[in-house]
């Protein structure tokens, strides 16, 4: 088992669809057929399981996924540590949410290049996994979305972003990329966004039950550009953030604003409650403070 065949497995069996996962794999679908076969004939088990509604994982890839999914983290943590130790710099962990490095890496690169002495291991995560790393004490601080039912942590904010929802031309929402539309306006349609392991996901899901009917999600992943080639293939209307819908090229898409203010995709700081970064990461929350105004304008 190499680390290719540990890629190739977790990707299947997040997407759980062949052809999904090669693309993001940019292999062949024989090429990612291949690789799981070597492993289920290394393992001596049955990993996938051919449905209807696509790769169905066995009780034995349950398993190693959970199993497998920390051991990739781990590497990539040695990895990265490695990397450091040969530099002779001071590694600070910095957990970061998905598509916050997005905005913020030119600001960490600056930091980092005012103390030479110091290297970011810096890793995207989703939202709950920033917030484990910091309530584990892996972490003094990380780069997270914010979460208004976490109250553990102290949370400062450094910019925000509209959350929108993408439809294909000609999709009676679209006609609202002006007026904006409602949470009641999803009733009855299929949608993509990020999984429920993202602090946005539960506040629209909380939103759509407030009006009387639970969202019909049909996809929710880590890969919010799946949600893009959903929405452009008519699979499913996409929530994502503006950034993020702003990278689709294909000019097949509207964008349509919620008009919920709440609803927003707001990145910032988390830090155990009653406590405060001091040393270095004190100096990178004011560094990161004072330049605020800059990253909402990015």
């Amino acid at each position: 088992m190499d680390t290719r065949q540990i890629d190739n497995f977790l990707t299947l069996y997040t997407c759980r669809n062949a052809h999904r996962a090669a693309d993001l794999l940019f292999i062949t679908q024989q090429g990612l057929s291949r690789s799981i076969q070597s492993l289920e004939k290394e393992l001596r088990v049955t990993l996938f399981e051919r449905s209807h509604a696509g790769m169905e994982p066995t009780p034995a890839a349950d398993y190693l996924y959970g199993r497998l999914k920390t051991l990739r983290e781990d590497l990539d943590d040695i990895r990265k540590g490695v990397q450091v130790v040969a530099s002779g710099k001071v590694a600070l962990e910095l957990p970061c949410s998905y598509g916050v490095l997005h905005t913020a890496f030119p600001f960490l690169a600056e930091f980092e290049s005012l103390h030479p002495h110091i290297a970011f291991k810096w890793e995207e995560l989703t939202d709950r996994e920033v917030e484990r790393r910091v309530l584990e004490g892996r972490a003094a601080m990380g780069l997270s979305v914010r979460n208004p039912n976490a109250s553990r942590f102290e949370f400062t904010p450094l910019f925000t972003r509209r959350k929108v929802l993408l439809v294909p031309f000609g999709d009676p929402l679209a006609e609202k990329e002006r007026s904006g539309l409602d949470f009641a306006d999803l009733k009855g349609r299929a949608i993509a966004l990020e999984g429920p392991e993202f602090n946005a996901n539960s506040y629209l899901i909380d939103a759509c039950v407030r009006e009387g009917f639970y969202p019909s999600v049909v996809a929710e992943t880590a890969e919010i550009t799946l949600c893009l080639r959903l929405a452009r293939e008519g699979v499913a209307l996409a929530v994502v953030p503006d950034f993020i819908a702003e990278m689709d090229q294909s000019h097949k898409l509207v964008t349509v604003p919620f008009l919920d203010p709440g609803f927003m995709w707001q990145a910032g700081l988390i830090w155990i409650r009653g406590s405060r970064p001091v040393g270095v990461m004190g100096e990178l929350l004011e560094f990161l403070v004072a330049n605020a105004p800059r990253m909402q304008g990015v």
